[in-house]
């Protein structure tokens, strides 16, 4: 296993092609970013220029807080349409910031077990990660999930558990 570091796209200020050379000047294997919010076809040129790799980031039920009436469906057709979105730029890896936090245990489950099918069956490897607002807002939750879906990969970002929210930066 070799660890790979990414860039985050997330509060880049410039041009795709400066945050390429940012990540390339610091030794990063690849970009990190939300293929719906982003120029995909200008992404793919870039990534292909620099030679780099791609995460993509699914965001469902509207931003990075969720939108309270959105339904569990809604948030699985978010996850499939987002993954076809991103599948030209060959992600190496997805992560999905998905679900609610006023969800039940069920709702959770079904969101989590659903976009994990349609992720296998697409052939794309995805894990799903621990922010606020959403399903995995704290750990007793993800517990608990988890106990139900031993399978599901995450992207553990502590930072939502014990801090907060951040400044990003570019």
């Amino acid at each position: 296993m070799e660890l790979q570091l990414f860039k985050t796209l997330w509060g880049h200020q410039g041009t795709l092609d400066a945050a390429a050379t940012q990540a390339l000047d610091a030794g990063f294997a690849g970009l990190e970013g939300n293929a719906d919010n982003l120029p995909r076809d200008e992404l793919r040129e870039v990534l292909q220029k620099h030679g780099l790799a791609y995460i993509q980031e699914i965001v469902t039920g509207g931003n990075y807080v969720p939108r309270r009436h959105d339904t569990v469906l809604e948030h699985i057709v978010d996850v499939e349409r987002q993954l076809e979105l991103g599948r030209p730029l060959a992600p190496q890896w997805v992560t999905v910031i998905g679900g609610c936090d006023a969800w039940s245990l069920e709702q959770s489950v079904r969101f989590f077990g659903e976009s994990q099918e349609i992720a296998a069956r697409m052939g794309i490897a995805c894990s799903f990660e621990t922010h606020r607002s959403r399903s995995l807002f704290n750990p007793w939750v993800t517990l608990a999930v988890l106990e139900r879906l031993p399978e599901l990969k995450l992207t553990c970002d502590f930072s939502h558990w014990v801090g907060g929210a951040g400044t990003p930066t570019g």
